[in-house]
């Protein structure tokens, strides 16, 4: 049995090719120099199906529940949140990486959510929605008459 040993010549000298790319680069990603106006996030999920209920799970750390808003329209879920941070807005910063945050998730249920029994939590910055399934109607017999 022989080791294949692959060799890349080519990369190394396009890293070469190219010394100041770094440097040019560093000031666009500067936090200090970017303006504080609220950024749009997209929230991790996480969602759940059993044989009971739906459960959909986002991350938001740093959100209150006053924050979030939650909307139900026929068969869809819209979850809202704005965080400002107007009360920081008279202090001098040296260094200032915490922004407003906005975001707003959309989430379309199967026609087997019951969406008349939704209910929120948040917990350390885990936002948790259960739906509940609705019932199947059971089959009944009908008498001829």
């Amino acid at each position: 049995m022989t080791n294949l040993i692959i060799r890349r010549p080519a990369g190394k000298a396009v890293v070469h090719n190219f010394p100041y790319f770094g440097n040019t680069m560093v000031p666009l990603f500067r936090t200090s120099e970017m303006p504080d106006v609220p950024r749009s996030v997209r929230p991790a999920a996480n969602i759940v199906e059993d044989e009971q209920k739906f459960t959909i799970e986002l991350a938001v750390p740093g959100f209150d529940k006053n924050d979030i808003t939650i909307e139900a329209k026929e068969n869809l879920i819209i979850v809202k949140g704005a965080r400002s941070q107007e009360e920081v807005a008279a202090q001098n910063f040296i260094l200032k990486q915490f922004h407003a945050l906005n975001f707003e998730r959309m989430f379309r249920m199967p026609e087997t959510a019951d969406m008349d029994t939704i209910q929120a939590s948040l917990q350390h910055g885990i936002l948790t929605l259960n739906i509940q399934k609705a019932q199947k109607p059971e089959p009944r017999k009908i008498q001829i008459q």
